[in-house]
């Protein structure tokens, strides 16, 4: 599948008990998401029941958070990117 934007969730290792519930309220309250997601870490391989997640890491994990955006937004093959962030939890107000 061809996606035109993928959706670029960036983390770290150390955040990794908040991502059941970020990819959770994600389904949620975006139930018809179809991009591809990709999840920036240090080195974690981090799997969820409702979206096939694409990890991508640094080759160096002690890099900056930019150098780690950085190279993965090389990896990325999409026209479009929406960068989020793990602990900006979705709700309606």
């Amino acid at each position: 599948m061809k996606y035109d934007c993928t959706l670029l969730v960036s983390s770290c290792d150390a955040y990794e008990d908040i991502l059941d519930i970020f990819f959770e309220l994600l389904h949620n309250y975006w139930p018809s998401l179809n991009y591809q997601i990709v999840l920036s870490t240090e080195t974690l391989n981090y799997c969820n029941k409702y979206f096939n997640i694409i990890n991508i890491h640094p080759q160096n994990i002690n890099c900056a958070w930019t150098t780690r955006i950085s190279e993965c937004l090389k990896q990325i093959k999409s026209k479009y990117v929406i960068l989020i962030l793990d602990d900006f939890f979705y709700t309606i107000m």
